[in-house]
This record gives C-alpha cells, sequence and structure tokens, in this order.
C-alpha cells in the first residue's frame, strides 16, 4: 500500500523541479525558497482544478445566457 505522504513528497519534488526547468528556461533566477513557495502554491491549484475537471457538466445548461449589443 502506498503511503500519502511519500506520494505528495515524490509531486513535491517533480513540480520543483518544473519550476527549476522554468526557471533555468526562462532565466527568472528564483532562490530555492522561491521555487519551493511557487511549488507548493501549484501543487494547491493542482488539487483544485482536478476536483473542477471531475466534475462532469454535460447536458447542463448555463444559468446566464449573455445577449450581446451590436455598437
Amino acid at each position: 500500500m502506498k503511503n500519502p505522504g511519500d506520494q505528495r513528497d515524490v509531486e513535491s519534488r517533480l513540480m520543483e523541479e518544473r519550476v527549476r526547468k522554468l526557471d533555468a528556461e526562462y532565466g527568472f533566477h528564483f532562490s530555492d525558497e522561491e521555487i519551493k513557495l511557487i511549488a507548493r502554491q501549484t501543487e494547491k491549484f493542482e488539487r483544485l482544478f482536478q476536483r473542477l475537471r471531475e466534475v462532469d457538466l454535460s447536458g447542463v445548461m448555463p444559468v446566464l445566457k449573455l445577449n450581446r449589443k451590436d455598437p
């Protein structure tokens, strides 16, 4: 059985690696602390967006319909 803490550690290291690659590619010159902060924030957003992607809205009509006014 996988330990959830171990999985989070692996995900954290992968996210930090991605941020480091972007840092190197774009020349941001982030400090290690900034890279870790960005990685943590990104992980939080990833978990939020994962939940949103799981919501099935097929066949749901929007509550609000916007009509564009022609100038």
